[in-house]
């Protein structure tokens, strides 16, 4: 008896202008907000980014930290440019409603 294995496809092998989820050579959109707290606000400040198993569930939700933390994924400080995709929709509902970003552009 014979058996064959289908043909298994690596990401080496797709070209290179399509991103992952589109089937359009269009990167996914990005927007770009400032670290802007209020003036009597932190000066700094740890970002912890979202994080899911892997069937979605949410394992720890956005949250700004202490930038000493070790569950600061990225430390912003004032004026700190932060880039968020559309993909990564917890987070940039979290940085739209935390006060603490404004949007550029």
């Amino acid at each position: 008896m014979r058996v064959s294995l289908p043909r298994l496809r690596c990401l080496e092998d797709e070209p290179s202008t399509l991103y992952p989820g589109n089937n359009v050579s269009e990167p996914p959109r990005q927007h770009v907000f400032v670290f802007a707290p209020p003036p009597c606000g932190p000066q700094r400040a740890g970002l912890q980014f979202p994080s899911y198993t892997p069937k979605g569930y949410t394992i720890a939700a956005a949250a700004l930290v202490n930038p000493e933390s070790l569950l600061a994924d990225r430390v912003l400080e004032r004026g700190e440019l932060l880039i968020v995709t559309a993909d990564n929709m917890a987070l940039l509902r979290f940085i739209e409603g935390s006060g603490m970003f404004q949007r550029t552009g």
